[in-house]
């Protein structure tokens, strides 16, 4: 009896058993025996499946890495490589060289807009190299004929061919007040520049002084053979200093007349309009070059180098009339058409004190 109980319980350890009673009506009708070898087999199901599940999981990230990592080093060279080819370009520009360009990415992004921000960094500083080699080259120009033909003419009288005569000595005083004009003209850009040159404030009549430069100026425009306009209001009344003002007028008219043809017009036209004077000197002459518009107002800059050495001038007019203009508080605009003429308009703020 004890050997039978023992292998009953032990049948009972080695198998658990669940019952659940069948009902039918509120009578027992009979019993549902689930019964199962050991719970360590589920227990191992489950382990099994954390770990198929844990195992799946990792190839899976394995795999998706890969594939990330795989899709993304191109990506990341063709977004990289402007950049690279960026950093390289601004080495060979610190080398000096300044004709490096990079190609713009055909997207359109942050990083494209850094190309281009790029380029148009070296094409400007391109454009002042140019522009500084230029004027160092016209200043060379501009001060070796007057110091040769001082030279030259000194060596006459040192060696006696050329007599100390007033006429001759007059030739020279001319060389050497063409040297003063330039330093006063180089002078006075510096000044503009540096926002240092004297202004007076007093009240002007615009239209007053345009007419006295334009009477100074007469006799010019007859030998060239130019006829001569000035037309707007009696009174046009701006704050200002007046031999300034006539300055940048003076500076205008002779522009305007050096470049005008015989039997050409000049026409100034005065305006007030929107609490501001507007000047506007209007020829018809050669006109200026499109590539040249860009650098009228700066030192030395002539379009047509040899024909603006033989009608005289440094190159300095225009920059000194733009440095007046704006330390007056105004603007300065050329707008020109190559063999249609040229036509410049100054805004200075006006002033509507009445004058008798």
């Amino acid at each position: 009896g004890r050997e039978g109980e023992h292998a009953t319980h032990a049948e009972h350890a080695e198998r658990a058993t669940e019952t659940i009673p069948l009902y039918d009506g509120g009578r027992k009708i009979g019993q549902l025996v689930i019964s199962h070898d050991d719970e360590n087999a589920y227990m191992a199901l489950e382990g099994h499946f954390q770990w198929a599940h844990k195992n799946t999981a990792l190839w899976t990230m394995a795999v998706l890495l890969v594939i990330v990592v795989v899709l993304c080093i191109p990506l990341a060279r063709t977004m990289v490589r402007p950049v690279v080819q960026v950093s390289a370009a601004a080495q060979k520009v610190a080398q000096g060289d300044l004709q490096v360009r990079v190609p713009v990415p055909e997207r359109q992004d942050e990083i494209a807009a850094l190309v281009v921000a790029f380029n148009n960094l070296v094409t400007s500083l391109h454009e002042q190299e140019e522009l500084r080699k230029r004027l160092t080259a016209d200043i060379a120009h501009e001060l070796r004929t007057p110091l040769n033909t001082l030279l030259a003419q000194t060596e006459g009288m040192i060696d006696g061919i050329w007599e100390a005569t007033p006429k001759h000595l007059e030739s020279t005083r001319a060389e050497v007040l063409r040297l003063i004009r330039l330093v006063n003209d180089l002078d006075q850009v510096i000044q503009v520049e540096a926002g240092a040159l004297p202004m007076r404030r007093e009240q002007v009549n615009l239209r007053d002084v345009a007419e006295e430069v334009s009477e100074a100026m007469d006799v010019a425009f007859a030998r060239n053979q130019i006829r001569f306009q000035l037309e707007g209001p009696k009174d046009a009344w701006m704050t200002g200093d007046r031999q300034r003002i006539a300055q940048v007028v003076a500076n205008l008219l002779a522009n305007a007349c050096k470049h005008t043809p015989p039997d050409g017009t000049i026409c100034v036209t005065i305006e007030k309009a929107g609490g501001h004077v507007k000047l506007q000197v209007r020829d018809n002459g050669a006109g200026i070059a499109p590539d040249d518009l860009p650098h009228v107002f700066a030192r030395f800059y002539r379009g047509d180098r040899s024909r603006a050495r033989e009608r005289g001038g440094a190159g300095l007019g225009l920059t000194i009339a733009k440095g007046i203009v704006e330390a007056h508080g105004g603007q300065i605009a050329l707008e020109s058409s190559l063999g249609k003429g040229t036509t410049v308009t100054v805004r200075f703020p006006g002033g509507d004190e009445a004058r008798t």
